[in-house]
């Protein structure tokens, strides 16, 4: 008997889809997805364009992408020697995020958060992201 493949499953939280915008969560998930073929021993060193391709944005959007998640810390981009890229997620900053993201009552608080955190020219990084900044953004926002 032939043994099928397993299938390879990434989670979508619902938290992301409703704090980011679509192509913002198939940005992060995609990445989520080459970290992990990483991790299983393929090679995920491809050209710009061969990412934008799989993931169907063009490159206004996948610059705009990079540099917010890499400003976040979320993204980690590396180039190699032929001027491909590598890319990945930190997971432990990414399931940091996830349940900040849930701690809200409702996706449209958490979409305020990100908007306010990490839109804009100013973006707060995941790794500085404490409680004592998400407790005075909820009191700036009148949520606690």
């Amino acid at each position: 008997m032939k043994k099928t493949p397993a299938l390879r499953f990434f989670k979508c939280y619902a938290a992301l889809v409703g704090a980011f915008d679509p192509a913002e969560v198939i940005f992060i998930l995609y990445m989520e997805q080459m970290t992990a073929l990483c991790r299983m021993g393929y090679n995920t060193t491809h050209s710009q364009q061969y990412h934008m391709m799989r993931m169907a944005i063009g490159k206004r959007l996948f610059k705009k992408y990079v540099e917010k998640f890499t400003k976040m810390k979320l993204l980690i981009k590396v180039i190699t020697s032929d001027g491909n890229i590598d890319f990945g997620i930190d997971t432990k900053l990414y399931e940091k995020l996830v349940l900040v993201l849930d701690s809200f009552k409702s996706t449209m608080q958490a979409r305020q958060f990100c908007d306010e955190m990490f839109g804009g020219s100013s973006v707060v990084s995941l790794v500085d992201l404490d409680a004592n900044m998400l407790d005075e953004w909820r009191k700036k926002h009148a949520l606690e």
